[in-house]
């Protein structure tokens, strides 16, 4: 559930689709935040509100230039990986995807898909899917910035999770654009779902 400081721009942006005059106002509230950002004033605050003025006027290349504009080793960069995450590995740019990276918290997930997958259904496989496809995107950023024995161990665990056709699939492919095809572990075709 989002709080209310959280769905103004969602609210904004629905707005934004029927009337244009509130288009320029969400880009204006955008503006203001990105200043803000630039200035360094507001903090976290400021970061997440123009992410989510960013997000709901498809422009997550706007919040990008403003995470080239911060010094490195400002935590403000690391607020911008987590919501950007998919969009720095889609470019390759893993080194700025791994800012933040809490390994166990991965493997937390993966245990709680397992724990998801025991109890079945539908919403048990759709729970498995969508941690597959967030770990895979992990482990393309981990063997590509050379953390080979994490992005291994990674896709150990996702295999026992899910050894089907489709998650091979998808894990070669991310570790294919890795540079590190050979991560993949031969499988047992007959034990895959």
């Amino acid at each position: 559930m989002r709080t209310g400081r959280s769905r103004v721009p969602a609210d904004l942006a629905r707005l934004a689709r029927d009337f244009p005059a509130a288009r320029d106002v969400l880009i204006a509230r955008r503006d203001r935040a990105r200043e803000r950002a630039l200035a360094n004033k507001g903090g976290s605050t400021t970061i997440q509100d123009l992410i989510l003025l960013n997000r709901e006027l498809r422009s997550d290349d706007e919040t990008i230039a403003v995470f080239d504009k911060l010094p490195d080793g400002d935590r403000r960069r690391v607020t911008i990986s987590i919501y950007l995450f998919d969009s720095f590995v889609e470019q390759k740019r893993y080194a700025d995807a791994l800012l933040f990276n809490l390994p166990e918290s991965f493997v937390m997930e993966i245990e709680r898909a397992k724990t998801q997958q025991k109890k079945g259904g539908d919403t048990a496989a759709a729970a498995v899917q969508s941690t597959v496809n967030r770990i895979s995107k992990r482990i393309e950023a981990l063997a590509a910035t050379g953390r080979i024995e994490e992005a291994t161990d990674l896709t150990r665990r996702v295999l026992a999770l899910d050894d089907s056709d489709a998650t091979r699939s998808l894990l070669g492919k991310r570790l294919e654009r890795a540079g590190h095809p050979e991560l993949l572990p031969a499988g047992d075709s007959g034990s895959r779902r």
